[in-house]
């Protein structure tokens, strides 16, 4: 049985339902798995609205390794 979650953010997330292109889908599930990009779908999620977030405030962080 997996750890419960602990720490200042346990229990203070918010849960939510979208729905998504089955392209999209896809291609984050193809990067979601131990060793990949992503941890979770959920992961993905949170790292692209932060992403969206930074780029909407004018603090685009590049994530690729050019």
């Amino acid at each position: 049985m997996p750890r419960r979650a602990t720490g200042p953010a346990h229990g203070k997330k918010i849960g939510t339902s979208v729905t998504i292109d089955p392209g999209l889908y896809q291609w984050v599930m193809e990067h979601v798995g131990a060793g990949k990009q992503f941890s979770s779908l959920s992961h993905a999620c949170e790292r692209g609205f932060a992403l969206l977030r930074e780029h909407e405030e004018g603090k685009w962080a590049r994530t690729d390794k050019k």
